[in-house]
């Protein structure tokens, strides 16, 4: 599978990475990082460029990455500057490195050939690091490709049949899509008899996601009581799917309460945990089974009116895709997703 590779992709939570080796696989490729005495962030290829060795099998020593096979010697730029047994590396041997952002307690990366995007450019997301909120943050290890996960964001109608916390068959939205320049957002309206951010009241719920490429997905939702004896409310997600493989997935997940919110943030880890872990990947999960290694639009799948936003995703996704590869055959500067 054809990936983006022009395009900031998150790598890690930050609290995920501190001076010892952390490694992950991103877009079929064995990263590995690590953090300087000062904090700044370092990934590299995870092979030594002699034998293909995994660096994370060997030491971290004063700063440089040391092979554990025959000793070889990088520095976080990926140059090899020694070895700690008798033998003289080439000039040229080097192990690549990739650029690396960290905010809003997310490790950014850039894969791909071309010169890295602006670091404005990449979504923030603010809630991460609010005092006033309580954020709780997890990632889970999918084998689907990571664009079932967008079809399934992106299309919230399916809670009514796989989320009972959130509604269940109660949950009967209204549902609109459109497109922002790049971006893609999808937004459901509904009325519920109760919400756990403003108590046992009915209340006109919205739920607004909104798709970045490659896989960026921010959800906000806002309860407003029809008591007005009652507050409104808001809750921010953050939902980033990075593919491991072409049928294997990072999903990072983060959601925040304010400070004050009478539910815990262990009950509010373990309910999440149970939507995405328990309720969602095995349904996608299955579904990839299904598809084996076909493309989901070669099949000629059954289109509905809710598929309108997961459909827009695809289609500028793949056209985004398809332009970094015809820019690259022609040899032309790659432009960055902004």
């Amino acid at each position: 599978m054809p990936y983006l590779y022009n395009a900031w992709y998150v790598a890690a939570w930050a609290h995920e990475i501190d001076q010892t080796f952390f490694t992950r696989t991103l877009l079929d490729l064995p990263v590995l990082f690590y953090r300087k005495p000062d904090g700044q962030v370092v990934a590299m290829e995870d092979a030594c460029p002699h034998r293909f060795a995994p660096l994370s099998m060997g030491v971290l020593v004063d700063g440089k990455v040391r092979c554990g096979y025959h000793g070889l010697e990088f520095d976080e730029h990926g140059a090899c500057v020694g070895s700690c047994i008798n033998v003289v590396a080439p000039k040229a041997a080097r192990v690549r490195t990739f650029p690396v952002f960290e905010q809003d307690n997310i490790i950014w990366i850039w894969m791909g050939p071309g010169p890295a995007g602006p670091t404005e450019a990449i979504v923030r997301f603010p809630f991460h690091t609010d005092s006033a909120l309580r954020p709780v943050f997890g990632v889970s290890a999918a084998k689907a490709d990571y664009r079932l996960f967008s079809d399934n964001l992106m299309d919230l109608t399916h809670t009514a049949m796989l989320h009972p916390l959130f509604g269940g068959l109660n949950y009967q939205p209204k549902f609109r899509s459109w497109e922002e320049g790049d971006d893609v957002v999808s937004e459901y309206t509904s009325e519920a008899p109760s919400s756990m951010l403003v108590g046992d009241t009915p209340v006109t719920g919205v739920d607004t996601i909104r798709w970045r490429a490659p896989g960026i997905h921010s959800l906000l939702t806002r309860v407003t009581p029809k008591d007005a004896a009652f507050q409104a409310a808001e809750m921010p997600a953050a939902h980033i799917v990075t593919p491991e493989t072409a049928t294997s997935t990072h999903y990072f997940w983060a959601s925040a309460l304010p400070k004050d919110s009478p539910v815990s943030s262990e009950a509010f880890l373990a309910s999440l945990t149970q939507v995405f872990d328990h309720e969602d990947k095995p349904m996608i999960e299955a579904v990839q089974r299904r598809m084996g290694q076909r493309e989901l639009f070669d099949l000629k799948p059954i289109l509905l009116s809710i598929d309108a936003s997961s459909v827009r995703v695809r289609r500028k996704l793949n056209a985004m895709i398809e332009r970094e590869r015809a820019e690259a055959t022609a040899g032309s500067p790659l432009q960055p997703v902004s």
